[in-house]
């Protein structure tokens, strides 16, 4: 089945420039879902608390630079079609940390997104999240770069 978007020949439409990260995609760090408890409970031992929230993706900035919009796609049609998506991680900052095709999927679709949103800023929810023994960068290179 196709989404109106589609049926009109629309694209996916990405964050504007001014919310967009410097970091490549490939150097992101990410963590899968059955690993986020294991990451809130290493948050914890260094004093950081976190939450899970609803937010509106409009509210969101992104950290890195590049995004690939038929995984976009996807993802929206998933949640479209009723999928439970895995929680964003969020600093505390605005900045979606992991989960930015996610992020993207729901702002497209006007929907809140669930996340993980965590009390610090993000230069310092990164470092956290690269020294987090279960965290990994996908080193994939998809890309739809902004220009």
């Amino acid at each position: 089945m196709l989404r109106f978007k589609q049926y009109l020949g629309e694209k996916v439409e990405l964050p504007a420039k001014s919310k967009i990260g410097k970091i490549d995609r490939k150097d992101m760090p990410q963590i899968d879902n059955k690993h986020l408890d294991d990451f809130t409970d290493y948050l914890k031992e260094k004093g950081v608390n976190s939450s899970e929230v609803k937010i509106d993706p409009g509210k969101l900035k992104a950290s890195q630079s590049q995004f690939h919009k038929a995984k976009i796609e996807k993802m929206m049609d998933s949640i479209e079609n009723g999928k439970k998506m895995k929680s964003i991680v969020v600093s505390s900052d605005d900045y979606v940390i992991d989960g930015h095709h996610n992020w993207i999927a729901h702002m497209n679709l006007g929907k809140e997104v669930s996340a993980l949103k965590i009390d610090v800023k993000r230069e310092k929810l990164l470092d956290y999240m690269m020294d987090f023994p279960k965290s990994y960068t996908n080193k994939l290179y998809e890309e739809e770069r902004i220009k």
